[in-house]
Order: C-alpha cells, then sequence, then structure tokens
C-alpha cells in the first residue's frame, strides 16, 4: 500500500508540475494578446484623432452635405469656363460640369467636399 500511495504522490506532483507549465504558458499567451489588443487600439485612436483634427479644420459648414466646402472650384482644364456640381446621377454620386464648354465630370466621392478637393487636384500643381 505504501508503494501505491508513493506512487500516486509522484503522480500528483508531475501533474502539479505539467499545471503550473501550463498556467505559464496561458499566462505568456494571454499577455501577448492583451499587448496586441493594446497596440492595436493605439493605433486606432492614433487614426481617429488625426481624423478628428482634420475635421477639426472643417469648421465651415456646407448645407447641401454638412461638410465644410475646402475651396472654391477651379475652372473647367479645357476651356477655362466656369463649373458647378450639378447633382448626382445613378452611375457618379457627384457630377461637375463646365457651363462653356459642356464638359461633364462624374466623380466617385462619398461626400460634396471630397468631389471638390478631387476636381480641384492638378497634375501640375499636385495640390488639391
Amino acid at each position: 500500500m505504501d508503494d501505491k500511495l508513493k506512487q500516486y504522490k509522484e503522480l500528483l506532483l508531475i501533474a502539479n508540475d505539467v499545471i503550473s507549465e501550463c498556467e505559464y504558458s496561458l499566462t505568456k499567451i494571454y499577455n501577448s494578446r492583451v499587448a496586441e489588443a493594446i497596440d492595436r487600439w493605439n493605433e486606432v485612436s492614433r487614426k481617429v484623432y488625426e481624423l478628428e483634427k482634420e475635421t477639426e479644420k472643417n469648421k465651415e459648414i456646407d448645407g447641401t452635405e454638412g461638410l465644410k466646402m475646402p475651396e472654391k472650384l477651379k475652372p473647367c482644364p479645357f476651356c477655362g469656363g466656369e463649373v458647378e456640381i450639378v447633382g448626382h446621377n445613378n452611375a457618379n454620386p457627384f457630377m461637375i460640369f463646365c457651363e462653356n464648354c459642356g464638359l461633364e465630370f462624374g466623380i466617385e466621392k462619398e461626400y460634396h467636399w471630397w468631389a471638390v478637393k478631387a476636381w480641384n487636384r492638378r497634375v501640375s500643381d499636385g495640390k488639391t
């Protein structure tokens, strides 16, 4: 009986060691996952902060879309005529129309001010 008891005690010690090693490994894995989650949260927080800063720059509100008009539309690059955003069609959210030459330009942007920035971008100046 003593031999069996000794064997059980030895098995119990081995089991305790295995459990301790498992707990240690799980703790390392858990801490690693928590660190990854914190890093991801910090990254997302930085992006949100940058977007908030950009939004803060846009304090003047355009009544149509609720977003700031970054600037006036630049003239038509082909004829120099005045242009305007004439609304939506099914294919493109915004159409820019030149009153002088009749150019129609569809811009697939979600917001009015993005469409204006896209239209105003010129290869020659690289600015929006």
